[in-house]
């Protein structure tokens, strides 16, 4: 097993980064807020009154449950969409990319059956993630993201066959 993985580490590896990348550039939260920002340190005078320091205690957290956060914003205004539908196809295509390096790698499946299950874990997360959607009051099944859904897995597999063939 040890020199199993030690011979895959490298791909392992490249299909762990290519899905964390994929990830984090999808999640608008990630991209907007960075852990080294410190919201409290926005002007001199809540530099000295706020119970919150560079890290996040209890005691912050509790800080800003009862006095809301001095340095919060409201988002921007997104065009309606634009940003699900496109973090619905990256997050199939990383889901196909780590699920097929993962099965073939770590699992030592075949080329096909990884594909195709690499491909049917993805469709299979979305489609999951709109009926949890639909369950919510007010929410409804959204057709229109699992074309997208669909779009990111055909997109993943392309990206697969393309690297395997190179």
């Amino acid at each position: 097993m040890h020199s199993l993985l030690h011979l895959n580490a490298p791909r392992l590896l490249i299909g762990a980064f290519l899905s964390a990348v994929f990830l984090s550039a999808a999640s608008p939260a990630v991209a907007q807020r960075s852990f080294l920002a410190n919201p409290y340190l926005t002007s001199p005078s809540l530099e000295n009154s706020s119970p919150v320091g560079p890290s996040l205690t209890a005691r912050g957290i509790a800080f800003e449950l009862r006095h809301g956060s001095p340095g919060a914003r409201l988002p921007p205004p997104r065009q309606a969409g634009t940003g699900d539908k496109t973090l619905h196809a990256l997050v199939s295509m990383g889901i196909v990319i780590g699920a097929y390096y993962g099965s073939r790698e770590v699992v030592g499946w075949p080329h096909r059956t990884s594909l195709m299950a690499a491909g049917g874990s993805a469709l299979a997360a979305g489609l999951l993630k709109e009926l949890y959607d639909r369950s919510k009051i007010g929410n409804r099944f959204s057709r229109a993201d699992m074309v997208f859904n669909a779009v990111g897995t055909g997109v993943g597999i392309g990206v697969v066959v393309g690297l395997r063939g190179s």
